[in-house]
């Protein structure tokens, strides 16, 4: 399962980690993923978790499979909680992850 991390500092077992809007939105742009793990806060840089799924509403077409809101931020995770919901039709939590990896790992078996 591919895994992509925005974030700017918390450490995920990820394929690939992004510390900043640029580098994530460049992952985005140019690979599939099936999971994003996205923080709100990117720490010093201008644009936030919110910019990266204001991108993703407007280009659905690099949008994962899911998105995990993992900030710890209460207004911040509200926000993007809301346009996962805008995008999907709801929010995901962890029991949709486990259920991704497993349908993935299914997948590799085959």
């Amino acid at each position: 399962m591919r895994t992509l991390v925005i974030d700017d500092y918390k450490d995920i077992n990820a394929t690939y980690v992004a510390r900043t809007f640029k580098d994530g939105v460049n992952k985005l742009k140019t690979e599939k993923w099936d999971l994003l793990y996205l923080d709100h806060n990117l720490g010093e840089f201008k644009k936030s978790g919110y910019d990266v799924m204001q991108f993703l509403k407007e280009n659905k077409q690099f949008a994962p499979k899911m998105i995990l809101c993992i900030s710890d931020s209460p207004g911040g995770k509200d926000q993007i909680n809301g346009m996962i919901k805008d995008i999907y039709g709801r929010v995901f939590d962890y029991r949709d992850v486990e259920a991704l990896k497993e349908t993935e790992t299914k997948k590799e078996r085959i």
